[in-house]
């Protein structure tokens, strides 16, 4: 499922918009991290946001292990 398709069901709102995501701004972008449901759901959105070449790369941190995900 895309993000667009989980967000037009209703199954996942955004607290912050996907176009305001900026590959700068590290807080926000832990902020975005923070506030997906799951690992997983995080990655998916993240594919979906380098599809759109929104974003070139994306770092998510999370407790354990940091991510660094390429295009």
């Amino acid at each position: 499922m895309g993000f667009e398709q989980a967000h037009t069901n209703g199954l996942f709102r955004p607290m912050i918009s996907y176009s305001l995501v900026d590959l700068n701004s590290q807080s926000l972008l832990l902020e975005f991290a923070n506030k997906t449901h799951s690992h997983l759901f995080q990655l998916q959105i993240i594919q979906s946001l380098l599809g759109k070449r929104l974003i070139k790369t994306l770092i998510v941190e999370n407790q354990r292990t940091p991510n660094k995900v390429r295009q």
